[in-house]
């Protein structure tokens, strides 16, 4: 994963995990509102699963890790600007740092047409 990938990440709120309480799901987890849930499925190991999406993993916290990889991946896939506009930013703060501010200024102008015009 490239920094950018890592800050961009970073925005997305972490999954909030419960532990289920329900006859027969004991051990499990699922998060609310976002509906994904993590049992312990069969020979496979721990099943992670959420809106047609599944994976396995051999405990409950790589399941969650991974689970919370396919969510963040969902969010940006969403929001494909979003990594557009976080670059910039790291330009503008080299540029700013450089006290270059025709090129703070041209950078800044060139993300907010670009996002004006995005249907």
């Amino acid at each position: 994963m490239t920094a950018l990938n890592r800050i961009v990440a970073g925005m997305v709120t972490p999954l909030v995990w419960h532990k289920s309480h329900i006859t027969g799901w004991n051990g499990d987890y699922h998060t609310a509102p976002t509906g994904y849930t993590v049992r312990c499925a069969d020979e496979n190991g721990w099943k992670w699963q959420c809106a047609g999406a599944f994976g396995y993993a051999n405990s409950p916290e790589a399941a969650m890790s991974q689970a919370q990889a396919d969510y963040t991946a969902r969010i940006l896939a969403a929001v494909p600007m979003l990594a557009e506009v976080v670059e910039a930013l790291a330009v503008i703060k080299e540029a700013a740092e450089n006290r270059d501010s025709d090129a703070c200024y041209e950078i800044a102008r060139a993300i907010i047409t670009k996002l004006e015009t995005k249907p």
